[in-house]
């Protein structure tokens, strides 16, 4: 029972040896540059990010959403610049409401991937989209507007007909 006993203690022993335990990476200080971006902004994201291992390299990805529709999301190589990581990206939706970024670290062969963290755009000043996707400054589409005009043309040009 003695010999079983050590056995199995050395046996733990040995298993547990192998395994390495590592630290995951830790991102801190996230600033995003203008604070509060708009849509269409050119916005640089800087991150402290600490680790045990020595950080082989950090790919941010970012996607443009707004309330139905996510863009493509964009993957970039982070520079290492005075300890921190820093990269800019212009953002190109117009009908962007939030953007979201993710960080992926590499360190010792392994990936460490952080949750999806999500900014808010604030519209442009002239209330929204800048008149792009089909719409003028008002909101109303402009082929509604084109619409409305030459019904009011046909109309009126019935009743100048239809008086004579």
């Amino acid at each position: 029972m003695k010999k079983l006993l050590i056995s199995i203690f050395f046996f733990l022993s040995l298993c547990l040896s192998i395994i390495i335990v590592s630290a995951e990476p830790i991102v801190e200080n996230v600033i995003i540059e203008p604070t509060e971006p708009k849509v269409m902004d050119t916005i640089t994201i800087t991150a402290t990010i600490n680790s045990d291992e020595e950080i082989d390299e950090v790919i941010i990805r970012i996607k443009e959403c707004d309330e139905t529709l996510c863009m493509q999301t964009k993957s970039y190589e982070m520079d290492l610049e005075d300890g921190k990581y820093i990269i800019t990206d212009e953002l190109t939706y117009a009908s962007a409401t939030y953007f979201s970024y993710q960080f992926i670290i590499t360190s010792n062969g392994n990936e460490t991937e952080t949750q999806l963290v999500n900014v808010t755009l604030k519209p442009v000043e002239n209330g929204g989209t800048n008149g792009e996707d089909g719409e003028s400054d008002n909101g109303i589409p402009i082929f509604v507007f084109i619409i409305l005009i030459i019904v009011i043309i046909v109309a009126v040009t019935f009743i100048v007909l239809r008086k004579k």
